[in-house]
Parts: structure tokens; sequence; C-alpha cells
């Protein structure tokens, strides 16, 4: 199977290294993803399947994996004191 970018000329060249896909770890958003390749008759590349996820990265909502985000929102955090050269709590 081809991706359907590719199909179409078009090709995604990278994510930001700053991005977490906080979907990953959602069965639901799993099968959805599974359901439009299998349907559709294409295969995402992982980084078409982080730019299908982004959308839903950006709003809380129940597909979060909330153990994946608590970890990732203490990362953030703690990069941020660092670079403000603040004590943390």
């Amino acid at each position: 199977m081809q991706s359907r970018l590719k199909q179409h000329q078009y090709e995604l060249s990278g994510v930001s290294r700053y991005y977490t896909n906080l979907m990953d770890d959602s069965p639901l958003f799993i099968n959805i993803i599974e359901d439009i390749e299998d349907r559709c008759h294409v295969s995402f590349s992982q980084e078409e399947y982080d730019f299908l996820a982004f959308p839903f990265n950006l709003y809380a909502n129940k597909l979060l994996s909330q153990k994946k985000m608590s970890r990732k929102v203490q990362k953030n955090k703690s990069s941020l004191i660092k670079l403000l050269g603040m004590q943390g709590p």
C-alpha cells in the first residue's frame, strides 16, 4: 500500500523534535487510523500518523493518554525552570 499523500506527490519532511504525540497510547485513536487505512487501502507512515494525531493533541479530550500527558507536562515544567534559571518547588 502506498501512502495517500505520496499518491498525490505530497510528502511530510519531518516532525518537530519538540512534538509529542499523546495519542500513541489511545486504543480508540489507533483503531480509527487502522479503519481509515483499511477502508481507503492506504498505509500511513509514522510522520503521517503523527500529523493526523496533531489536532487531537491540541485539546484535552478523553482519547489522550493521561499518563503520557502528565509525564510530558512535568518534563516541560522542568525544562522551563532550567531555562529560566529558577528553583523548583
